[in-house]
């Protein structure tokens, strides 16, 4: 799912007070009717859904929060095998991620070690 910028915002709003159909609108941006819907119902009927969402979220016990979380992770982690395997861009974008991290958490290694040696008098 992509986000929407302030500009696409206000183009569906305009779209709609032409008089276009929230499933034109959506077949246009290449969005689905639910974001458009959701875009077009204001402030309040956005914090009212949040707000929903939260205290049901809250009302359940903590075996049942497990298991959303559980089912959380189990679609992120099939939703990005599945993107990685089919969007070429998308898999040399996380690989760039991975390479940076461990670049950075390697290279810290390294200058603490050398921190620490140079400190003992030994070099590296």
């Amino acid at each position: 799912m992509r986000r929407l910028n302030k500009a696409t915002i206000q183009r569906i709003q305009e779209m709609s007070k032409s008089g276009k159909k929230q499933t034109e609108i959506a077949k246009e941006l290449g969005v689905c009717q639910a974001t458009i819907s959701y875009w077009l119902g204001g402030e309040e009927l956005r914090k009212r859904r949040s707000m929903k969402a939260c205290q049901s979220f809250k009302s359940k016990s903590k075996p049942e929060r497990s298991v959303v979380y559980r089912r959380r992770r189990r679609y992120l982690r099939d939703y990005h095998r599945k993107r990685y395997n089919t969007d070429e861009a998308f898999r040399i974008k996380q690989i760039r991620r991975v390479s940076e991290y461990q670049r950075k958490k390697n290279g810290d290694r390294r200058r603490s070690k050398e921190i620490g040696n140079t400190t003992q008098g030994i070099e590296v």
